[in-house]
């Protein structure tokens, strides 16, 4: 335990900018293919790991806070599902009818990264049944 008068410090980094979180987003839309690619013979577990380093490397020669590529794996896989939210309820809100003001955009970081994971990561499929709904729930009686 610390003595009374020693102070504990903290190994807390920075939060990111709002522009090295925009340089970051970029960076890994460069890498994505690699990222996110099926492992196989021409992609490996090193090769991403590999992606995660030059993120790293490119963001600390820019002047940004050096981070482990551990920080800024952990802080894309925060952002994604950030994005998806967000961006799903301005599509919700968006699609209501009934008049009054149109809902504020999303941000432009997270236009960003839906454009980097797809809009079939972000909305529902078009055309599904709901759970318990499907097709083999439902039959035509004669007689109506």
């Amino acid at each position: 335990m610390a003595e009374s008068g020693e102070k504990h410090q903290s190994n807390r980094f920075k939060n990111f900018t709002r522009d090295e979180r925009d340089v970051f987003i970029s960076l890994v839309a460069e890498n994505y293919t690699t990222i996110k690619g099926a492992f196989g013979s021409s992609l490996t577990f090193a090769d991403k790991q590999n992606a995660w380093e030059v993120i790293a490397e490119s963001l600390a020669s820019r002047g940004y806070q050096l981070r482990s590529k551990e920080q800024l794996r952990k802080k894309w896989y925060d952002l994604v599902p950030d994005a998806k939210k967000k961006f799903s309820t301005y599509k919700r809100e968006e699609g209501k009818t009934g008049g009054g003001p149109r809902p504020a955009s999303p941000p432009s970081y997270v236009r960003k990264i839906v454009d980097i994971i797809g809009m079939g990561a972000v909305l529902p499929l078009k055309g599904i049944c709901p759970a318990g709904l499907g097709s083999s729930n439902f039959s035509l009686k004669s007689g109506y």
